[in-house]
């Protein structure tokens, strides 16, 4: 019997728009296209922390971050037919308006409606918190933090009818604090952390699939397949290095090291593939580095998660697991 794991694949915004946050609907709709083909059971947010514990074999779930107007006009019509729920996180007092927390794409993109919302639900959409006002939650004192929560969580029940069961921290990012106050009030949460979710994962930090990343039509079907544990494994290495490298003044350092010049935040865009470099990476990187032939090409591009208003957090792994099951 094969372990339980799901696949949360994470979206921002079904546009065109440039960044890593936005895939285009024609892209978008061929991945879920190849989704449907591989048949894989495609599970709600409910039932993935019941799957994890108790079922067997792959299953993939589909969330959405930001509530963006985009999602009810390019995303759901995509989704709808094939009776997929996604997830989609609220910040529930950016509703109405446009994105306009750190890091929000520039021009901002509009956010859906409460009454837009209402009408998804009603037609099969699942909705989680986001937090109020898309704070980064790890730079705030508990008290504030569970203070935002709290306005979240009141805002969603008076505006949708009842409290949210699934949270995603903006950014990602949380504190071993934070994913307290956020499990006391809810069944799980999610984060950034680029992997596939399993029964050894923390219900309040589970990983997701930047689904950014396979846009690649021959890149998504090898996952989908089960053939791309070393593309996963390779980017979530990568997007370590970088995190680590532009964090706290280790860019200079790595400059020394390297002896190569380093592109701008958020990638290595233009990082040179220089003997020295592929040294560095590979120091830093312990994997099988025969099959992966590093390159430029490799290291180009790489678009990011969240970006934190206050610099990299690190979180401790939980000791809650799945003993919540069933509340």
């Amino acid at each position: 019997m094969l372990a339980p794991t799901v696949d949360i694949l994470m979206y921002h915004s079904i546009s065109r728009a440039s960044g890593p946050t936005s895939i285009s609907p024609e892209v978008f709709a061929r991945q879920i296209a190849q989704l449907v083909v591989s048949n894989l059971p495609v599970l709600r947010m409910d039932e993935v922390a019941a799957h994890l514990a108790q079922g067997h074999g792959r299953a993939v779930a589909i969330t959405f971050d930001d509530g963006l107007e985009d999602f009810r006009q390019n995303a759901w019509p995509i989704l709808r037919p094939h009776g997929f729920r996604p997830m989609v996180y609220l910040p529930t007092e950016c509703i109405g308006g446009n994105e306009i927390w750190a890091g929000a794409h520039v021009p901002p993109r509009p956010l859906m409606s409460w009454d837009g919302a209402r009408e998804l639900a009603a037609e099969g959409v699942d909705f989680g918190n986001h937090s109020a006002c898309h704070d980064d939650l790890s730079c705030l004192d508990p008290r504030a933090a569970a203070e935002d929560i709290d306005r979240a969580c009141a805002r969603f029940a008076a505006e949708l009818g009842q409290p949210p069961a699934h949270f995603a921290p903006p950014y990602g990012h949380s504190t071993p604090a934070v994913r307290c106050l956020i499990g006391e009030r809810h069944r799980t949460s999610v984060g950034t952390v680029l992997a596939t979710a399993d029964a050894r994962s923390d219900p309040f930090d589970l990983p997701r699939i930047e689904m950014h990343y396979f846009r690649a039509p021959d890149r998504w079907d090898r996952h989908l397949s089960g053939d791309g544990v070393l593309y996963l494994t390779l980017r979530r290495k990568l997007r370590a290095v970088r995190r680590a490298v532009w964090s706290r003044g280790n860019l200079k350092r790595a400059r020394s090291w390297s002896g190569c010049t380093l592109a701008h935040c958020p990638a290595f865009g233009t990082i040179s593939a220089c003997h020295r470099t592929r040294c560095l990476v590979r120091q830093l990187l312990p994997l099988n580095w025969s099959a992966v032939p590093l390159t430029s090409r490799v290291l180009r591009g790489m678009p990011g998660g969240g970006r934190s208003i206050c610099g990299v957090s690190a979180a401790s792994p939980s000791q809650r697991r799945w003993s919540h099951i069933g509340r």
